[in-house]
């Protein structure tokens, strides 16, 4: 999970490569205590079991990895918009960056139907809405984090 990628690419900027190397170990090292805590925490509120909870990690890694490609996709068509935007390209080209982003929120839609199938493969109906709350009350915690870590570095800021 890259959860404070902005962070890390701005001390890795800032810092000898020698000393951005050495960042990478501390970070991933509270990536993985970071993982372990909202695991346990999405075990004990969703009363899981140790098989319950192993697949459940292994629908969070597979989605996870679906998600990391469609983000690679959607940073592409960010990308393409920019250039056309910039080079002021034709009708072509326009089409051609709707049609990615159709197929962009196609394959957002099916991956969140999958996720919810795998996910009731492993729990009730009710936990599955748990989940997707904890989920986002996790995923808003750690932008709030990322913020306010971010807005400290930042003189003047915050």
């Amino acid at each position: 999970m890259r959860r404070f990628p902005l962070l890390v690419l701005a001390l890795g900027l800032a810092a000898p490569a020698g000393l951005a190397a050495q960042q990478e170990a501390p970070r991933a090292q509270l990536e993985q205590r970071v993982r372990r805590a909202f695991a346990e925490r999405l075990r004990r509120e969703l009363d899981l079991d140790a098989e319950q909870a192993g697949r459940l990690r292994d629908v969070m890694q597979w989605s996870e990895e679906q998600r990391r490609a469609i983000a690679l996709e959607n940073r592409q068509i960010r990308l393409d918009t920019e250039r056309f935007q910039q080079q002021q390209e034709g009708e072509r080209e326009a089409s051609a960056i709707l049609e990615a982003r159709l197929r962009l929120q196609e394959r957002e839609a099916t991956l969140f139907r999958e996720e919810q199938q795998r996910l009731l493969e492993v729990m009730s109906p009710g936990q599955v809405v748990r989940f997707y709350e904890l989920r986002e009350q996790f995923v808003r915690r750690v932008l709030q984090l990322r913020q306010s870590r971010t807005g400290a570095a930042r003189p003047g800021r915050g």
